[in-house]
């Protein structure tokens, strides 16, 4: 009985809405803050060595509404979206160097580190949203983002002293110029090298760097190809068709490869790298304005 009572109270609730029930169209534009934050390196006495900020962005696409009825409805939408991240690292490092003759040289030393990564999306939201007054509505739901292009600049500067004592590394600056898609292992960006005195030899060491320049092997990309996550949206609608939305999205998924998560303050006992398999998270806040019908 209690079954019938309440598939019979779903029955008419749809048929309620059914009767009710429109579609809306529209688009909009608007402008994204946004970040990749996660865990920190720290050095011997508990400080960050890393930093996470956020950059700026753009937005724009187009909008479905299934309006059930005057209270509430859902709302879909495909958006070519623009996030980043802005990175820093400031503290103790390493660098290896090969000399004229072949020879491996490892040093120890002080990073200062600046990166600002753009990645490009194509953004699909899922909501639903209720009238909180005819003008004010309030929306939650996800989205699932597909990445499309990913690229980032900034620099390095490096000094320090090589580990079998013979000498020190002079501080010299190295440029970033980023393609994840593209770059390849061990590729460099084309650009006149640098000299760099380290101990008693001047090497050549390039003044930009890809994105893989320090790695044998290339697997996959350094942002993953798919974010998804939770989103709240509180909009002002005004008689005219004209729309206004403030949303927040909240990242469920790491959005970097665990392949390059690798520490930048130390190396083990045999120079190899140590892996973090950091969790790096998307977060963004975004205004947009646009029109529906």
């Amino acid at each position: 009985m209690k079954r019938f009572t309440l598939f019979t109270l779903v029955l008419c609730l749809l048929q309620f809405s059914g009767q009710a029930q429109s579609w809306g169209y529209g688009f909009k534009v608007g402008l994204n803050t946004s970040g990749v934050f996660g865990p920190s390196e720290t050095d011997a006495d508990g400080n960050d060595l890393e930093s996470f900020g956020t950059i700026g962005g753009f937005q724009v696409g187009g909008l479905v509404q299934l309006k059930m009825n005057k209270y509430y409805g859902f709302q879909t939408e495909v958006l070519f979206s623009q996030k980043g991240a802005d990175y820093k690292y400031e503290g103790e490092s390493y660098k290896t160097f090969t000399s004229p003759i072949g020879a491996i040289l490892h040093s120890t030393g002080t990073r200062k580190e600046l990166i600002d990564a753009t990645n490009s999306y194509i953004s699909i939201p899922l909501m639903v949203y209720g009238n909180i007054t005819p003008n004010l509505n309030l929306s939650f739901g996800a989205y699932f983002d597909i990445l499309v292009s990913s690229s980032a600049t900034g620099e390095i500067e490096y000094e320090g002293t090589l580990d079998n004592g013979t000498g020190d590394v002079s501080k010299h600056l190295v440029n970033y110029t980023f393609n994840y898609s593209k770059d390849e292992a061990l590729e460099t960006a084309a650009a006149t090298p640098i000299n760099v005195l380290v101990g008693s030899d001047n090497i050549s060491v390039p003044y930009n760097e890809a994105a893989y320049t320090h790695w044998e092997t290339k697997d996959g990309n350094y942002y993953n190809p798919i974010d998804y996550g939770l989103m709240a949206n509180l909009g002002w609608r005004f008689t005219n068709g004209l729309r206004f939305d403030l949303r927040a999205t909240y990242g469920l998924t790491d959005v970097t490869n665990n392949f390059y998560d690798i520490s930048s303050k130390e190396r083990d006992e045999n120079y190899e790298l140590i892996p973090r398999t950091d969790f790096d998270r998307s977060i963004s806040l975004q205004v947009t304005l646009g029109f529906a019908f």
